[in-house]
């Protein structure tokens, strides 16, 4: 399991974009997550970017995964059965959930978690 944000493990942070200008203050090595928004996606294919995405559902990540996301996060209810999906189907995205508890992580069994301030916010 890849464990973002606790204090013995070195990581690189995820910057949390909503809206396109979030970008222009990042550069090409940072790693974003944003909404499943597909103008958002498609920015984020076209600078070659690492990217996640945040995902309502099993469509969701499925198109997420497809459209190159690296990360595919998504509240706990249905986190489990993404992992199912994308063990099934092989997804190159690790699916994650963004918790303090990591037992949940594990009782779960995802790929990643992210801790607290793992995920930065935009300052504009």
């Amino acid at each position: 399991m890849i464990i973002l944000g606790h204090e013995l493990i070195e990581y690189k942070p995820y910057y949390h974009v909503r809206m396109q200008e979030d970008l222009s203050f990042l550069n090409k090595h940072d790693s974003v997550l944003c909404d499943f928004d597909v103008e958002m996606i498609k920015l984020c294919q076209e600078k070659k970017l690492n990217f996640g995405v945040y995902v309502q559902d099993e469509k969701q990540a499925l198109i997420a995964n497809g459209a190159g996301a690296s990360v595919i996060l998504s509240d706990v209810g249905v986190a489990k059965h993404i992992q199912q999906i994308a063990e099934y189907y092989l997804f190159d995205a690790k699916v994650g959930i963004r918790s303090d508890d990591i037992n949940e992580a594990l009782s779960l069994k995802v790929d990643m978690i992210f801790l607290d301030g793992s995920i930065k916010e935009i300052i504009r």
